[in-house]
């Protein structure tokens, strides 16, 4: 893919906007690396955090489901 200058430049504008407050126009290497390295981070943890209810919520159903059948 190749793209013209004129078309990533709104992209990189609200890319630095986003990660620097403003304060800058440039990011550097060792930023942008660790921004991108905390985003997927943080998606990791979502994933996880969401098949932990999950796996709660089955075991809370299957010891409900054990219990209507001890008498």
């Amino acid at each position: 893919m190749e793209y013209k200058m004129e078309e990533l430049l709104p992209i990189v504008e609200e890319l630095a906007q986003k990660y620097t407050s403003g304060e800058s126009s440039s990011i550097t290497y060792e930023r942008a690396a660790y921004l991108a390295g905390n985003e997927k981070v943080r998606e990791k943890l979502q994933m996880a955090k969401k098949e932990y209810e999950r796996l709660l919520q089955s075991r809370s159903f299957y010891k409900d489901w054990k219990s209507f059948w001890d008498f």
